[in-house]
């Protein structure tokens, strides 16, 4: 896909993200906000209900929930950007339409369905 090419090609697709735009923009910047707080708190007072000798177990499971928030985090601001750029709602890996219905259940995407599970297999490797 060329840079100049417009997007998107669907004039449905286009008039239906323009009305939501201002919605789609709020729910980022809020869940942006909310990953943000969860990655600040502390988290050390979760160990104290926790028995002893499974610090281990709930430490790595921090870890990893962070580990998702960040990524997450990450996917929320490219999508920001990707507004601000005039490229919402294209695919990141092949350049393809996201789909609408994925934007709308899940609008900080960046990759269309194929592509998120190309990249989630790659990443589990």
């Amino acid at each position: 896909m060329s840079d100049n090419q417009a997007y998107p090609a669907d004039p449905v697709q286009a008039r239906r993200l323009a009305e939501i735009m201002p919605e789609v923009q709020s729910t980022l910047s809020k869940k942006r906000a909310i990953i943000e707080r969860w990655l600040r708190e502390d988290s050390s007072g979760v160990f104290s209900e926790v028995e002893r000798g499974d610090e281990f177990v709930v430490g790595a499971l921090i870890q990893q929930n962070h580990r998702n928030w960040r990524a997450e985090l990450e996917n929320v601001g490219m999508a920001l950007q990707r507004i601000e750029d005039g490229k919402y709602g294209i695919c990141i890996s092949c350049g393809a339409q996201i789909p609408l219905d994925r934007l709308l259940s899940l609008c900080w995407a960046v990759r269309c369905v194929e592509c998120q599970a190309n990249h989630d297999r790659r990443r589990r490797r």
